[in-house]
Formats: structure tokens, sequence, C-alpha cells
């Protein structure tokens, strides 16, 4: 089974969604010195703000073309990376020493479908830890449902015994007895630990 970037992106969602992750904010740093912040990785759509030196605020980058430390050329544009432009290489000159050296190494056969399986099991164990923490916060919002209806039982059954307490005749009702039938030792028990008291 092969994961698309789509359905990597849809999965890294739900799992920021989930956990509450806020996006990454990091700075990058122009060619001229200028230092840009990002609101989440380099790449297109992301916001690009800038902060002025008389304003301690970040303000969006102005639309244009802005050249990156690696000489590729970011667009911006409503302040948001439009596009990235990456540097054009000239024809890369080769020595006669460095096709010397690659005749001499043997290529290596690329391991593509390693690689492919690693990031399908990764992805996969990721899948399964998304399951568990989903299953996690259902079972803990149900413990919360059940403590606080528990909690609204008890107050009700405390109220309903005050009532009964003060009906004319009525004995008073210990909440302290235990609801459950003893055991002739448990008894004894009982006996002796109230005659210490």
């Amino acid at each position: 089974m092969l994961y698309n970037k789509k359905k990597c992106f849809k999965m890294f969602e739900k799992l920021k969604n989930l956990l509450k992750i806020v996006n990454f904010q990091g700075t990058i740093v122009l060619k001229d010195g200028t230092e840009v912040i990002l609101d989440g990785d380099l790449e297109v759509g992301v916001k690009v703000s800038v902060i002025i030196p008389d304003n301690n605020e970040p303000v969006d980058l102005p639309d244009g073309e802005y050249t990156l430390d690696d000489d590729s050329t970011m667009v911006v544009g409503d302040g948001v990376i439009v596009d990235i432009i990456p540097v054009k290489d000239d024809e890369p000159e080769t020595d006669e020493t460095e096709t010397e050296n690659q005749e001499e190494t043997p290529e290596t056969p690329e391991t593509p479908d390693t690689e492919d399986v690693s990031v399908e099991e990764r992805l996969s164990v990721l899948e399964q830890k998304i399951a568990d923490l989903e299953s996690l916060l259902v079972i803990k919002d149900e413990h919360s449902k059940l403590k606080d209806e528990h909690s609204k039982l008890r107050n009700e059954f405390s109220a309903l015994i005050e009532k009964l307490e003060n009906k004319p005749g009525a004995t008073k009702v210990s909440t302290n007895q235990p609801l459950v039938k003893l055991s002739v030792v448990d008894k004894k028990y009982m006996a002796i630990k109230s005659h210490k008291k």
C-alpha cells in the first residue's frame, strides 16, 4: 500500500488537530539580510511577515520577488508565498577526475522499495497511534460524563435521604453502612472495629 502526499498530509492534519499543535513559526534570512517570519515551512501558501524596526509587531511582507540565501527566489502576494523559484544551474563543468572516479566506483542499485516499506510501516504505526489517541479521548470524555452523572446521582440521593429523615417518626439513615452483605468474618471485624471507637 503506497501512501501519497495527500493522504500523508490529511493524516498529519488529523494528528495536528487531535493534539492541538500550533503551526510551526520560524524565520529565514533573505539575501539582503532581512529577517522574514514564516507561519510554517518554506512552501507555497504559507503566510510571510516581517518586523519593521519602528513597529515590534509583524507586518505582511509586501508583494514582490525576494532572493533567499541559496539564491532561489520567493514570490509573495497578499502576504503569502505564491511561488518558490529554484536556482537555475548552468551546465555543470565536469573534471576528468570526476569522470574517472564515477567510472571506478560501481553504482549501487537504489532501493526505493525498502524506503517505501519503512515509510509505509512508519505511517501505519502513526495511523494506529492516532486511532489509539482518538479512542483514549473518547474514553476520557465518557469517564468525565460518568463522573458528572455519579456526582449528580449522589447529590439526588443525599437530598432524598435528608427529605426522608425530616419526616415525623423517621429514623436517621446512616450512609456509612455497607450496601453489600457482609460475611460472618466481616461482621465480626466490623463489630470489633466499632467497639474500639
